[in-house]
């Protein structure tokens, strides 16, 4: 987030970007400031095993407008208070709610979405939910597709029309306990 920020009050300028493997770090320049940042070294998981794909029998699909998806993020993960800002996706037969509980007292926005697939609740950490919103807003894109499996699996989300190269962001989820109320 710092990054982010610090870019946002630097327009204008260039931004270099180095990768140094021997002290396995990437630094970024740009005005009078430096960000240098440690990579993680090592072979990633194939990625493919943990995040929802359309050819699972238990996929559920959602379509809905980024600027609702951000308002209703929003609005929860001020009123989540925990450590974690855990904020809850509940996708059934009435819709799709994004809602946390503290103290007892729930806070919830309905989302106006488009979707198919099983009923679903998966917690996942809000501030998240907003950074890709931001970014999704940011680059002019107005809806997403958001594709989940199990409770357990990552959430992949794409801008709207699918093409080809556009990025994909991938959420992980949170463990919930027992906030699958």
């Amino acid at each position: 987030r710092f990054l982010m920020a610090a870019l946002a009050t630097e327009k204008g300028s260039d931004v270099s970007i180095s990768n140094d493997k021997k002290i396995e770090a990437v630094a970024f320049r740009f005005g009078g400031t430096e960000v240098v940042s440690h990579t993680i070294p090592g072979t990633f998981p194939d990625v493919s095993k943990i995040i929802a794909t359309a050819s699972s029998n238990r996929t559920t699909f959602l379509e809905v407008l980024v600027s609702d998806m951000d308002k209703a993020s929003k609005l929860v993960t001020f009123c989540s208070r925990d450590g974690n800002s855990i904020v809850l996706w509940r996708i059934d037969k009435d819709g799709f709610m994004v809602t946390t509980e503290v103290d007892d007292v729930e806070t919830s926005d309905r989302v106006e979405s488009i979707h198919a697939g099983n009923d679903l609740k998966i917690g996942f950490n809000g501030w998240d939910i907003c950074d890709v919103t931001k970014a999704l807003q940011g680059a002019g894109w107005r809806r997403m597709a958001i594709i989940l499996g199990k409770s357990s699996m990552s959430a992949m989300i794409k801008p709207l029309p699918l093409e080809d190269g556009h990025t994909t962001f991938v959420l992980l989820p949170m463990r919930l306990g027992d906030r699958t109320r």
